[in-house]
């Protein structure tokens, strides 16, 4: 037996039966407070993913944006060149029908970039959520084994 664990045993013997129920009581605690915190933890770790892909839907939004500009210059360029004829009217729809689904796909980007963001703020609570649980942890297991910082008790 080592030496913390007949310290232990001795130290519950000579509290006797109400010290033993508080300490089993705090030792299931702090194991809850452990599984709450690597749920916590596992739930941050997805939280950086959802942020990876929210910048990444960021950067398409820009993207999808600067190619409608483009499409729209190139439409007003082509009309001011070209004027009206038919080959020139089968050009200037394609660009109208890419620049509506340019368009579309901005406004679906837009929307999932939206949806990332609330899952993100819900992320920050689960942060919190983190922290304040590692706090509680470090404060019961704190309690529990007070000889383990230095103390003289």
């Amino acid at each position: 037996m080592t030496l913390q664990k007949s310290f232990i045993k001795l130290k519950e013997s000579a509290l006797g039966r109400k010290a033993d129920v508080i300490i089993f009581k705090d030792r299931d605690a702090i194991r809850e407070m452990k599984q709450s915190l690597v749920e916590a933890e596992n739930q941050l770790q997805q939280g950086e993913t959802l942020y990876s892909q929210r910048e990444e839907e960021k950067r398409e939004v820009g993207d999808l944006r600067r190619k409608i500009a483009q499409i729209e210059a190139k439409i007003d360029g082509f009309q001011d060149e070209h004027g009206s004829n038919l080959e020139s009217e089968a050009e200037l729809r394609r660009l109208e029908q890419l620049k509506k689904n340019y368009q579309t796909d901005l406004e679906n980007k837009k929307k999932e970039l939206d949806s990332l963001t609330k899952k993100s703020k819900k992320r920050e609570k689960e942060q919190a959520n983190v922290d304040r649980l590692r706090a509680s942890l470090a404060a019961k297991e704190s309690e529990k084994t007070p000889w383990k910082k230095g103390s003289t008790k």
